[in-house]
């Protein structure tokens, strides 16, 4: 049986739709062989898992833990997500041009190809430091780039606009951070 979120921590939101479903569920609409039908449910489909995370925060990921489950695969659902953690997705590239902006868009696919290695370093103990020491520092770069787009555009555009929820994400960002760590900690206790 699989382990599914609900067997060991909570799903993160959005995760499994914007790193496994939505990338998964675009390839094949935008394959070139799919009919034009095929193609609109495809989109519609995508929509509808869009929606349903909004509406309820972590849904995708208890899906597809189900599907797993169903299917009789015991892979951990969060090996799959940070294996799939590197995944480009288009809802999440910045297309500003500015420096500050460019930085911070470097920053995250930096951490991003870093999660996506620790189901691999796991298994070596002294890699699996490094890489712990290794998302510790780059979670530091991505907050100072953050830091530095809000305050070097703090009065511009859509920044000034949503300064709000940009720091209410970012204290999200901090708070799974943490919660990340100590379950790393958590872990190497676990191991003792």
């Amino acid at each position: 049986m699989a382990q599914t979120s609900t067997d060991n921590t909570s799903p993160v939101p959005n995760l499994a739709f914007q790193s496994i479903i939505r990338p998964a569920l675009a390839g094949l609409s935008n394959d070139g062989k799919s009919h034009k039908e095929l193609r609109s449910s495809l989109n519609e489909l995508i929509q509808a898992f869009k929606v349903a995370e909004e509406c309820i925060p972590g849904i995708t990921q208890e899906v597809l833990a189900g599907i797993l489950r169903a299917d009789g695969y015991s892979m951990n659902i969060n090996e799959i997500l940070l294996r799939c953690s590197n995944t480009v997705t288009d809802n999440f590239q910045i297309e500003r041009a500015e420096p500050e902006f460019v930085k911070l868009e470097k920053k995250a696919n930096e951490l991003k190809t870093i999660l996506g290695k620790i189901p691999d370093d796991i298994k070596d103990r002294t890699k699996f430091l490094q890489t712990i020491k290794d998302i510790a520092s780059a979670i530091k770069e991505l907050l100072d780039s953050v830091n530095q787009v809000l305050k070097t555009y703090q009065d511009q555009g859509r920044i000034k606009e949503y300064r709000k929820t940009l720091e209410q994400n970012k204290r999200e960002f901090v708070k799974y951070s943490k919660s990340f760590s100590d379950t790393l900690k958590q872990y190497f206790k676990d191991q003792k």
